[in-house]
């Protein structure tokens, strides 16, 4: 499709990642230059599983050739829940000129269990000066999400990785532009918060698509004030991961998704996009003010308290060997709380603490309350006294009963 009459089509903020490459799949990155929504569709192929495409020590590999692996589903996103139209973007994206002739470099795919690590990076590359390092996000394994919790107090081995990753890979290219989602959005950042200057001046941007930031232990806030004006930030309009730590980006689009409003809006594959641009979305004051709640409830924590928390939720998450979150159904759940009612008092102070700060904080303009709702702001019960079958009571260090 000619340049000029891609400039002539109706304008549409409704457009799916689908719809954009279906649009623009013909045009190369120098007949219609990098965008925003191919951030967006390099961060969701970096989601799909391509250890086959480098058996044998291959180095890079053109894109296209994962489309029967995606096809046939011998290659499935890596991400938490269903696929939710992620094939569908891999398999346009495979098919069009504008991604399918990339060459994919540098590909790395790292899971363990103990201690907690999952990484996963590649790049991207027309030959022409488009070289796109992106980070995949957390997928459904138990580890992911276990290491997603730990940057509430520690660096994790996955940014240190990723930091790693960077200083190895910006060399080949003279200039970058750096992208992530989710957990991959975080990893991008502390990466690039590691860059020295001469590495920094290779990078030309740097997209944190939904991602947490940082708690002030973990990172200093000279080293994000010397890379915020390359970073440009989006997050759904219901946003909840990327305002946990509340990272502070001048340039943070909001952006419509096609789910409703909760948790699925952090589904790249749902963003809706305009001709290459973002769509325009305005910030759910529900979810910020949620999200105002939640960052209070962790801040509220010494930096033990989150590592004992973190540590115990895992641990009951993981009964009975469960290894993915896919594995967790109802039954499982039921033991997971059995386990954490035999948790520490620190853990179970945390864990009633939040949903009793979230119904405080819905509640609190309602007046006068109606009785139904003061019985809902009513303190929360223990966990020994929602679930039975814990221990009674143990003694503190004076001797004396306490709740378990």
């Amino acid at each position: 499709m000619p340049l000029g009459l891609i400039d002539k089509l109706k304008p549409s903020d409704k457009e799916n990642l689908v719809d954009y490459i279906l649009w623009v799949g013909d045009m190369d990155f120098i007949q219609y230059p990098f965008r925003d929504a191919d951030a967006l569709v390099l961060c969701m192929l970096s989601y799909f599983d391509m250890k086959m495409l480098f058996e044998d020590g291959r180095e890079e590999v053109l894109l296209k050739k994962l489309l029967p692996h995606v096809e046939y589903r011998s290659s499935l996103p890596q991400l938490t829940g269903q696929d939710g139209g992620s094939s569908d973007i891999a398999k346009a994206a495979c098919r069009s000129k504008r991604f399918g002739e990339l060459t994919v470099k540098n590909h790395a795919d790292v899971l363990q269990t103990d201690p907690p690590l999952q990484f996963a990076a590649m790049t991207f590359h027309d030959g022409k000066g488009m070289d796109f390092l992106a980070y995949r996000g957390t997928d459904s394994s138990l580890a992911g999400w276990k290491e997603d919790c730990m940057i509430a107090f520690t660096e994790t081995d996955a940014q240190r990785m990723a930091a790693d990753y960077a200083h190895r890979v910006l060399p080949t290219a003279d200039r970058w532009i750096l992208g992530g989602h989710s957990k991959g959005a975080n990893q991008v950042i502390y990466a690039a918060a590691q860059l020295s200057d001469d590495e920094l001046a290779k990078v030309r941007r740097i997209y944190m698509l939904d991602g947490p930031g940082f708690c002030t232990e973990i990172i200093d806030e000279a080293r994000m004030t010397r890379i915020e004006p390359l970073i440009t930030a989006v997050i759904p309009e219901f946003d909840m991961i990327g305002q946990l730590f509340e990272p502070v980006i001048t340039d943070t689009r909001v952006i419509r998704s096609a789910n409703p409003e909760g948790l699925g809006q952090h589904a790249l594959a749902s963003w809706f996009v305009d001709h290459g641009n973002l769509s325009s979305g305005k910030l759910s004051e529900r979810a910020d003010r949620m999200m105002k709640v939640v960052n209070e409830w962790i801040a509220d924590m010494s930096m033990e308290e989150r590592k004992t928390f973190v540590n115990e939720l895992f641990d009951a998450f993981g009964t009975g060997g469960t290894q993915n979150l896919s594995e967790i159904t109802a039954e499982r759940f039921a033991a997971v709380l059995v386990e954490l009612n035999r948790s520490s008092k620190v853990t179970k102070k945390i864990f009633a603490d939040l949903p009793k700060k979230l119904i405080n904080d819905l509640f609190k303009d309602v007046k006068p309350l109606p009785d139904l709702l003061k019985d809902v702001r009513a303190p929360l019960p223990d966990l020994a006294e929602l679930f039975k079958g814990g221990k009674k009571a143990e003694k503190d260090e004076n001797g004396k009963d306490e709740k378990a």
